[in-house]
C-alpha cells in the first residue's frame, strides 16, 4: 500500500507499506529515495497518525459528513438546479443541471476553494478536521453564490 498526501497533512511525504512476503522481493538497496528520513515530514506523519487513531475521531468525521450532506440536501430542495447530492464521509459531490465552472469561480471569490468532478458536479473534499462552523460558512457562501448566479 502506498500513502502520500494525507499522511503528512500538507507536508510532503510518501510511504510504502507491504507484507514480509512482498518485502522479500526487494533486493538490498533497490528501494531507496533521496528524501528518506526527513525529520519534518516524519514528525508531520506521526502527528497525523496520532490524530487519525484518536478514539472517536472517525465518528466525528462521519458526523460532520452527515451534517454537510444534510445541509446540502436541504439546499437542493430550494434550488431546482441541483440534481443530486451524494457522498460518503467528507467526500461529497453536488450534481447540477448545468456546468459548475461559474459556481466554482464565484465560490473562489468568497474564499471557498472547491473543484469539479466532471462538468456538472461540484466536489468537496474538506480536511478531516473540518468543523461544523466551517461547514456553515461554506453553506452560506454556496447559498449566496447560487442566488447571485440565479441558480
Amino acid at each position: 500500500m502506498t500513502l502520500a498526501k494525507g499522511l503528512g497533512s500538507g507536508v510532503p511525504i510518501g510511504a510504502l507499506g507491504c507484507s514480509d512476503l512482498v518485502a522479500e522481493g526487494f533486493a538490498p538497496g533497490s528501494h531507496a529515495c533521496t528524501f528518506g528520513g526527513n525529520p519534518l515530514s516524519t514528525a508531520a506523519a506521526l502527528a497525523t497518525m496520532e490524530l487519525l487513531t484518536e478514539p472517536g475521531f472517525l465518528d466525528k468525521v462521519n458526523a460532520i459528513g452527515a451534517y454537510f450532506l444534510g445541509m446540502l440536501a436541504g439546499l437542493a430542495e430550494d434550488h431546482a438546479s441541483i440534481v443530486q447530492v451524494r457522498g460518503r464521509g467528507l467526500l461529497i459531490g453536488v450534481e447540477f443541471d448545468r456546468p459548475v465552472a461559474p459556481l466554482i469561480s464565484a465560490l473562489l471569490d468568497t474564499g471557498i476553494i472547491c473543484g469539479p468532478a466532471g462538468p456538472n458536479v461540484l466536489r468537496f473534499l474538506p480536511p478531516l478536521v473540518v468543523g461544523k462552523e466551517e461547514v456553515d460558512c461554506v453553506m452560506a457562501a454556496i447559498e449566496a453564490c447560487l442566488e447571485e448566479l440565479g441558480w
